[in-house]
């Protein structure tokens, strides 16, 4: 976003003239690599937030009862130079958004009066005593502004406001903060930095952090400046994005072929209502290799954009081997069926089509394809995948369909009637496309070709002359696990590099897995004491008994553990490396997404969860991912549910599935919200799989430690021990211990 660390603003007029220049300050970027004068952090007085400290945080917060603190190093602005401008920048790691609306994204800033500790707090400057009053305390909660001073803003203090602008490079906050630097830089004022807050009625912003893994987003401070005398310079604003967008000429490619009678519709790809399949494929990358490694070809659903300098592409090849060559092309659309939760992005923004050129069609296969490489050992012409490989062929255009009384965004088509005819007719190769979100930003999602639901997969509807008669064959997919031990050489292959105490076991989750009804009550004793146990169930037991630290199995419950209520998949991935060398765990079970649900959308989640437990896996620990359970109301659950799946099928990874478990035991009435269950004082106690609440699992009393089948079906969370048991026995037994020992 931000890539030179120095640039020349004005021009030499004559010799020796001054020249001004424009500095960058950004963590590991510039003005030197290894410039590490940035410190940032949030302070928060909401009630589940006080106290906690935010200072390696991958990003900052303000809103209602949150601010942001950051403070620059100036150093490297020459002290006999004077500050001509300087605009603070902070890369937005929402979803992305158009300004605007009912609750426009905006944050004031102002000068903070005093020093502090990045790992401040809303009552401290310096980390003491939370609850005691003492030298580390701020003179005013929520931090020690000027609101005094006058910088030419309407109100008192007020140093800038901001400006969320959009663009190929992403969605960035911009706050002049010229006057401000002045004064730190003449000595005026001491330099403490800002404190940034939300609008009473703001949205509030969510912005990345010094720590962010993109090291172009992480927030930069630009600074024009020059010798006494120089001519004043101002700091050049991002490009907008143009109004028009040229196409390469393949899209205009003519038709010339003959028609022989009425044009058909046939459509190509591996939709259900595909007549022509064979070799039609897509893929998915993910541009932040270092948060994000190993390939993404498996993924059921495709994300094209993102956030903060991270960026994902999508590929998509249409086989038309069995389109003659000679036939007349009338049109060519490209259908994605988009995922619901993040479709209303599809007309915000504009999204672009490029075609791929490379030595061989296709030249890359959707398993091994990445950034850097295009099939296996096979590096791009120009050594990484380009926005562009031969020219924009297409923009998107979103479609919609009716639901009762609601207009429902449900798909993106693009016109590829240019191109296909191009292909077809032999005048370029059909290497495939790309989708990316280099026009203005922007993100979408998509359903993709190995999509559970084969009517959602995309697909290329072309009207040709002479018809295509042949028609769709059935497909039959139905979401579930691989077949058989499909997980135990894999995870074998990963426990040789273990190097940690054998029988440990961490639980990474939410308030669903901190919860002392998980795990915790089976921890105590010789032996795991429960009810109504088959025999063949009792020998696993025993087993596990005898390997696992039963111990840490309650001692592991907290957030320095890795798990706590609130949280959501982003919480594990920025902290799972930690966890990692803290725990250094044998085998770990997993289960977050409940709170992921209508915030982070079913392909973030997806990275997410993979990225975490490829982590695991470096280590040689064997995670046993858990899918989401359902929740009441919130039929997108279904999503995250076959996010899990995918994995499971991706990274042959052993997977627990809670919530196909819990619809095959109560596939209508799961919920404990129905009204047959009534309105019980405790919401956990309905003799139901989820409780009252809609959203945890239930755990009625009379069936706690009985794995009955009635136990079993009536109990949310004993059915969850039951399940992460019986998988830790196999792990066990066909992993940790193979021989039985």
């Amino acid at each position: 976003m931000w890539r030179r660390a120095a640039v020349v603003l004005g021009f030499c007029m004559w010799a020796g003239a001054a020249q001004a220049e424009m500095t960058i300050l950004q963590n590991g970027v510039a003005p030197t690599p290894d410039y590490a004068g940035c410190k940032d952090t949030w302070i928060s007085d909401e009630a589940y937030e006080r106290g906690s400290d935010y200072s390696k945080r991958l990003t900052l917060r303000c809103s209602g009862k949150r601010a942001m603190l950051i403070q620059f190093d100036l150093a490297a602005i020459p002290k006999d130079h004077v500050i001509h401008a300087a605009h603070l920048r902070l890369a937005d790691v929402d979803y992305p958004r158009k300004q605007g609306g009912k609750w426009p994204v905006t944050m004031l800033a102002y000068r903070l009066t005093r020093d502090w500790s990045d790992n401040a707090n809303w009552l401290e400057h310096t980390r003491t005593n939370y609850k005691e009053a003492d030298a580390g305390d701020w003179k005013t909660p929520g931090g020690e502004m000027d609101t005094e001073a006058d910088f030419g803003q309407a109100e008192k203090g007020l140093i800038a406001s901001d400006t969320l602008t959009a663009g190929s490079w992403g969605h960035v906050h911009q706050l002049d903060v010229t006057r401000v630097v002045q004064l730190w830089h003449e000595g005026k004022l001491p330099n403490h930095g800002l404190a940034l807050a939300a609008p009473p009625k703001g949205h509030g912003a969510h912005v990345a952090s010094s720590e962010w893994y993109v090291s172009a987003a992480r927030p930069a401070l630009l600074v024009a400046h020059g010798p006494k005398g120089a001519a004043p310079a101002d700091i050049p604003p991002l490009p907008d994005a143009p109004n028009e967008f040229i196409l390469t000429p393949i899209a205009q490619t003519p038709d010339v072929g003959k028609s022989q009678g009425d044009y058909a519709a046939v459509r190509v790809g591996q939709n259900a209502n595909c007549a022509l399949r064979s070799a039609s494929t897509d893929a998915y990358i993910k541009e932040a290799v270092a948060r994000f490694p190993g390939t993404w070809g498996w993924m059921t659903m495709c994300r094209v954009g993102g956030v903060a300098g991270d960026f994902s592409r999508a590929l998509l090849y249409f086989d038309l081997s069995e389109i003659p060559k000679d036939a007349s092309i009338q049109s060519a659309k490209l259908h994605l069926s988009l995922v619901p939760q993040t479709s209303r992005q599809a007309t915000e923004y504009r999204y672009g089509a490029c075609l791929l050129k490379l030595p061989e069609a296709p030249g890359w296969t959707a398993e091994a394809v990445t950034p850097s490489e295009r099939k296996p050992g096979v590096a791009w012409p120009t050594g990484k995948l380009t926005t562009s490989s031969a020219g924009l062929i297409a923009i998107g255009k979103a479609s919609t369909r009716k639901e009762k009384d609601r207009t429902i965004l449900d798909a993106m088509e693009f016109d590829l009637t240019g191109a296909v005819r191009a292909w077809v007719q032999g005048k370029a190769p059909n290497c495939g496309i790309v989708l990316d979100s280099y026009l203005e930003g922007g993100a979408y999602d998509f359903h993709g070709s190995r999509s559970f639901d084969p009517t959602l997969r995309p697909y290329l509807e072309i009207s040709l002359s002479p018809a295509i008669t042949k028609k769709p064959e059935p497909i039959e997919v139905k979401p579930a696990l691989p077949p058989g031990d499909y997980w135990v050489e894999p995870m074998r292959e990963a426990h040789k590099r273990f190097k940690g105490e054998a029988g440990t076991l961490t639980q990474y989750g939410d308030s669903i897995t901190v919860t002392m009804a998980y795990l915790a009550g089976l921890s105590y004793g010789k032996t795991i004491e429960v009810k109504n146990c088959p025999a063949d169930v009792r020998k696993e037991l025993d087993v596990v008994q005898v390997y696992a630290k039963r111990e840490l199995w309650r001692k592991w419950k907290d957030a320095q553990w890795g798990c706590t209520g609130m949280m959501k998949s982003d919480w594990l991935i920025n902290n799972i490396d930690g966890w990692q060398k803290k725990m250094n765990a044998e085998a770990a079970v997993i289960l977050f997404g409940t709170n992921d649900l209508g915030s982070l959308c079913p392909p973030e989640y997806t990275e997410n969860m993979a990225a975490s437990v490829r982590r695991m896996l470096a280590d040689g620990t064997v995670p046993m991912l858990t899918t989401v359970p359902p929740a009441s109301g919130r039929p997108i659950a279904r999503e995250y549910w076959l996010a899990g799946l995918s994995i499971a099928h991706g990274l042959r990874a052993p997977v627990i599935d809670y919530y196909g478990e819990i619809m095959l035991r109560r596939p209508d009435d799961w919920d404990g919200r129905l009204e047959k269950f009534g309105k019980p004082k405790d919401c956990y106690q309905v003799p139901t799989l989820i409780s009252g609440d809609g959203t945890h699992p239930s755990n009625p009393k009379q069936f706690v430690n009985d794995f009955s089948e009635e136990a079993l079906s009536s109990n949310g969370y004993n059915l969850r021990d039951y399940m992460t048991l019986r998988m830790y026995y196999q792990v066990i037994a066909k992993v940790l211990r193979p021989e039985g020992k």
